[in-house]
């Protein structure tokens, strides 16, 4: 346990160093990501996690990075019939609370899924390290802004599973709950999902611990 401890410790201290900087270190980042997701990376066949294509948002609140996922070309058509679909990776340096459950995803790493509900409900699984779901949350089709193509179907241009990604910040108003960004990270595969971005003592007691 105190080995753990002293790891998460570290990843910790090195997401909060990335968060404070201004000028993130991709191949430092690149590394951090494969190295804590290599287990689900290795269990689910994928390809290591680019940088090239990520979305950076640094916001009032701390560091926000999403993207995309690559399978290999022989995975890719069979996969798109499989109720869990991977699409991306997170790093986030602050705590994001899902507005629906109320549940937050803890500062990290997490590859992101998108499972099939039923019908035409999907929802969004994002896995930490050690496999397990760190939270869960349904997804939509986003806003023009972010695409308009149907959830579950291929990608524009006939790309399978190079998905682009976008990130849509809302700055908090007086009319709001309370004052933590609210994030949304679009798939442009017909999926987006939305979340506060919130600092510890932010949230004013609206987050469900677990």
């Amino acid at each position: 346990m105190k080995g753990k401890n002293k790891r998460l410790a570290g990843r910790s201290a090195e997401l909060d160093a990335l968060a404070s900087s201004g000028k993130t270190n991709k191949k430092r980042l690149e590394r951090l990501v494969n190295e804590e997701l290599a287990k689900v990376l290795k269990q689910r066949k994928l390809k290591k996690c680019k940088m090239e294509r990520a979305i950076f948002s640094h916001i009032k609140s701390g560091l926000l990075i999403s993207g995309p996922v690559s399978l290999p070309k022989k995975r890719a058509k069979s996969d798109r019939l499989r109720k869990l679909r991977p699409v991306g990776f997170i790093v986030n340096t602050m705590r994001l609370v899902d507005p629906v459950s109320r549940r937050a995803l803890s500062p990290g790493v997490a590859l992101v899924e998108m499972r099939h509900v039923r019908g035409d409900q999907y929802a969004f699984d994002f896995i930490g390290a050690d496999g397990k779901v760190k939270l869960a949350t349904t997804t939509h089709r986003p806003s023009p802004l972010g695409g308009s193509s149907d959830i579950g179907s291929e990608p524009p241009g006939g790309q399978e599973f190079d998905i682009e990604i976008n990130h849509v910040l809302r700055a908090p108003t007086a009319d709001d709950l309370f004052p933590c960004d609210y994030v949304c990270t679009s798939y442009h595969d017909g999926t987006e999902v939305c979340y506060y971005a919130c600092d510890d003592d932010e949230d004013r007691g609206f987050t469900i611990e677990s």
